[in-house]
């Protein structure tokens, strides 16, 4: 047996996937005809208007919380296994099919495109977040040997540049230094190491408390300022999700201060490391393609024509909680059933892939 995983990292996993979940049901999807679809672009000053511009961002908020968490762990680990990876693709690919094939037994239309993209859901961006944390995993030990051969002066200078070519991007619009998601999570990454290496008091001391109220009171002020620009200023008058970036220096200070609070706090629960472990299957379920497109809109408008949107951050919550709650018992059961023949089948796909992999290395290696 091994070792039983900190509950207190596993907590904040948790916490993360629901903030993700939140910001995937306000009711942005859609066609913007529609009178249930709310554009977050636009200035607002109204208490539920910024309610839902702040519930957009959360999402942003716990894909770095949950890197976060995932490179603490990584930094000291220097090898890939194949059969993770396709764990998760395979994982990936059985809900988008067969969510497919659901709304296609269910007598829904689906067009070409989207037919493409539910049978490759990784490759096709529908779910870039998967996408990247597995370049990342892939990728993680050649960071490590970087990280372990730098000195620390040239580890903080990593970090340092990276933040100002990237972080500082979300301040600096005209700036752009040709950025992506995975440059975002290496960012993140060195910077979660650095932090591991040279200050303990990451660990230790209470100020990472300051940081994430200072933090969040800035990112706070910073969007109640847009919409108070933006509705008398035309020009900034769609710029309220301007800064729900994944590298916003904010977000990244917030969800390293989150963590350090977090490391402080050690204590073992099963239930909680159980639900953990479904995290990225609650993610993949949630954000299913065809339900994000498809069904999302239709239930926000049957929503609005039903009830209106008095109470529309309450039925936010509402829905979120529920669809965290039906995508643990989903993913539960699914990790009973269907998950472990799929296991299986990824256990010989990854060793006749790695014998494959193995053999092309010994080939180019030979050839002088």
């Amino acid at each position: 047996m091994g070792r039983e995983r900190g509950s207190n990292i596993e907590l904040l996993k948790i916490i993360a996937i629901l903030l993700i979940v939140v910001s995937h049901f306000t009711p942005k999807y859609g066609d913007p005809a529609l009178p249930s679809y709310i554009d977050l672009k636009q200035a607002t000053v109204s208490v539920q208007g910024l309610l839902l511009v702040l519930f957009d961002y959360f999402g942003q908020i716990g894909n770095c919380l949950f890197v976060v968490c995932s490179a603490f762990f990584l930094v000291d680990q220097d090898q890939v296994k194949g059969k993770k990876i396709l764990d998760v693709v395979l994982d990936c690919l059985f809900i988008s099919v067969l969510s497919f094939l659901l709304h296609r037994c269910l007598g829904v239309s689906v067009g070409l495109e989207d037919t493409v993209r539910s049978f490759l859901p990784v490759s096709s961006g529908n779910c870039w977040f998967i996408c990247c944390y597995l370049l990342l995993y892939a990728i993680h030990p050649g960071l490590n040997l970087i990280i372990n051969k730098i000195s620390q002066k040239q580890h903080l200078t990593i970090v340092c540049v990276m933040a100002a070519l990237y972080s500082a991007e979300a301040f600096l619009p005209l700036v752009y230094y040709y950025y992506n998601d995975l440059a975002g999570f290496v960012e993140i990454y060195f910077a979660v190491a650095y932090l591991k290496r040279y200050v303990p008091s990451w660990r230790t001391k209470n100020w990472d408390r300051g940081v994430f109220l200072a933090c969040a009171a800035s990112l706070l002020g910073l969007i109640v300022a847009t919409g108070a620009i933006g509705v008398r200023i035309s020009a900034f008058s769609n710029q309220m999700i301007r800064w729900k970036l994944f590298v916003n220096p904010l977000t990244i200070m917030m969800s390293l201060a989150a963590f350090g609070m977090a490391l402080k706090k050690p204590f073992i629960c099963r239930p909680v490391n159980y639900v953990s472990g479904e995290s990225l299957l609650i993610y993949i379920i949630t954000e299913d393609y065809l339900f994000r497109e498809m069904e999302k809109p239709r239930l926000w408008l049957s929503i609005y024509r039903a009830f209106s949107y008095r109470y529309v951050v309450l039925w936010v919550l509402l829905l979120s909680a529920a669809a965290f709650a039906a995508a643990v018992l989903i993913a539960s059961c699914y990790r009973e059933t269907v998950q472990k023949p799929l296991r299986r089948l990824s256990s010989r796909l990854s060793e006749r892939l790695g014998a494959l992999w193995g053999s092309l290395l010994d080939t180019l290696t030979a050839w002088k």
